[in-house]
């Protein structure tokens, strides 16, 4: 196993926040129907909020009453932790986050060079959200092996792209619904972990993540829910969050068994479950893996904010079955 690299010094970890305590913008609160009701027992936030800087992660696993959830970790002030329900957050990327596609192969899957984007950097950017993923909350007692991250549909005026800074300025693309969806990895547990996502145009974007794994007692089990992310000029006050028509959980039969299920827990798994109808491509795509991290701070990659090249070595390995790394070298 690579020995991980110190971060670069630019980057800020988030249990050390630059600037002082962040406040939400709380909307008023819908009637809660009987699932945000049962949410709101067990801890879980359903007000919904606006969050457009500080650090949290935007799919977090966690399990709620024996079930595997995914949902929201708001970390922004790390001495009071909130858990959310993706159905009540808009994510906002505002014109801060507006970055242009450098020249060259490397970062075009993004678009056109010098065409603008949008970008949630792998390193913490003041004014800008900064998502993460993470598995902390779960341990082998809660689910045997990794869970399966499966991006299954993204509705919204562009694309959507989540990779990670390669060696040298090069680019590892994890999910891309540009070439098609449905795109997995496997997350182990533990992880805390953190990617540039990059979405082409301005606009409201529904972007569905499915998490499923194996329970301890063998057991499948599944979640998938909806989140949402105002991004350029967009006024999220106005924008309603998730809306996500198969958004749910579910347990299944055993995990090496049948059933509609896909989370064997293989090293890395792409068969198509059937909830994934939706999605933007006509067949799926091979899976890979997201190494484990430890169980501190996210170890970020990029020299700066903003910027798409490398300073220092990869703190996050990946083992994709089908790996996409573009060439080396280019820059902002």
């Amino acid at each position: 196993m690579p020995t991980p690299i110190p971060r670069p010094p630019t980057a800020t970890s988030p249990e050390e926040p630059t600037s002082g305590p962040e406040t939400a913008r709380v909307l008023t609160a819908p009637v809660q129907a009987p699932a945000a009701a049962s949410a709101a027992a067990d801890g879980i936030a359903t007000q919904k909020v606006v969050i457009d800087d500080g650090h949290v992660d935007a799919i977090a696993g966690k399990m709620v009453d024996g079930k595997l959830r995914a949902l929201f970790k708001d970390s922004r002030n790390p001495a009071n932790i909130v858990w959310r329900e993706p159905s009540s957050v808009v994510l906002h990327v505002d014109q801060d986050a507006k970055e242009k596609v450098p020249s060259g192969s490397v970062y075009s899957f993004l678009g056109k060079t010098g065409s603008d984007f949008w970008l949630i950097p792998q390193v913490q950017k003041s004014g800008v959200v900064w998502a993460g993923w993470n598995t902390e909350a779960l341990d082998s007692g809660d689910l045997k092996g990794p869970i399966d991250m499966k991006l299954t549909k993204v509705s919204g005026p562009g694309s959507l792209a989540v990779w990670e800074t390669a060696g040298l300025g090069g680019a590892q693309v994890l999910y891309n619904s540009a070439d098609g969806l449905p795109d997995s990895q496997k997350v182990n547990l533990g992880v805390h972990a953190h990617g540039n996502w990059g979405f082409t145009k301005q606009g409201v974007y529904q972007v569905t993540f499915r998490l499923s794994g194996v329970l301890a007692n063998g057991r499948s089990a599944s979640d998938t829910r909806t989140y949402t992310f105002a991004v350029g000029d967009v006024d999220p006050d106005t924008v309603k969050p998730g809306g996500g028509s198969g958004d749910g959980g579910s347990t299944g039969g055993a995990g090496s068994g049948g059933g509609s299920d896909d989370s064997s827990g293989s090293p890395a798994s792409g068969a198509a479950g059937s909830d994934d109808s939706g999605s933007a491509s006509g067949g799926d795509k091979p899976g890979g893996s997201l190494a484990h991290t430890g169980g501190g701070p996210a170890l970020p990659l990029a020299a700066g904010a903003g910027a798409l090249v490398v300073a220092g070595g990869a703190a996050v390995v990946l083992g994709r079955r089908r790996r996409r790394t573009v060439p080396t070298g280019a820059s902002l």
